[in-house]
C-alpha cells in the first residue's frame, strides 16, 4: 500500500475544508426544507424533498 504524508498544516487545510463543505450541505438542506417539494429535472433525485434527504443522509454518514 501507498501511503501519502501531510504535515500537520495540510491536514488541518483538509479538515477545514471538510467542514466548510458540511456547513454549504447543511445550508441547502435549510433551504430545501423551507420551500414547497417541487421537482427536478436532471437530478438522480426527483424531488427537492429527496434531495434534502439524500443530503441528510450524507451529513449523518461524514458524522460517525
Amino acid at each position: 500500500m501507498d501511503f501519502t504524508q501531510c504535515d500537520r498544516k495540510q491536514v488541518q487545510g483538509l479538515v477545514r475544508e471538510r467542514n466548510q463543505y458540511r456547513q454549504l450541505l447543511k445550508q441547502c438542506l435549510h433551504v430545501l426544507n423551507t420551500i414547497p417539494n417541487r421537482r427536478i429535472a436532471g437530478l438522480a433525485a426527483d424531488t427537492t424533498y429527496e434531495l434534502a434527504s439524500a443530503i441528510d443522509s450524507v451529513l449523518k454518514q461524514s458524522a460517525e
